[in-house]
């Protein structure tokens, strides 16, 4: 005779599955705001040559950015640029279709 198991054990109450859930969410939100980070770091990469270009254009910029290690000014040049085109990028659009899955 199978053991049988004690309720809420094997079958969650609801109540138990909505909290499960919510830390699932949770956890998502925490992987897409590492996720942008990632993609942001790669984008900003790609564009780097572009931005080159410009970085001639914005000379007084371009001497604060130098007094940053160049880790520090990777992630402004990252970031300006997102300002520029809006805040949209990309990758924003990707952790959407992340979210409503």
């Amino acid at each position: 005779k199978p053991r049988q198991r004690s309720p809420g054990w094997g079958s969650t109450s609801s109540a138990g599955r909505q909290l499960q859930q919510q830390q699932h969410i949770e956890r998502k939100k925490e992987q897409q705001q590492q996720q942008q980070q990632q993609q942001q770091q790669q984008q900003q990469q790609q564009q780097q040559q572009p931005q080159q270009q410009q970085q001639k254009q914005q000379q007084p910029q371009q001497q604060l950015q130098q007094q940053q290690p160049q880790h520090q000014q990777k992630r402004s040049l990252a970031s300006e640029q997102l300002l520029r085109l809006g805040g949209h990028s990309p990758s924003e659009d990707e952790v959407f279709q992340i979210i409503s899955v």
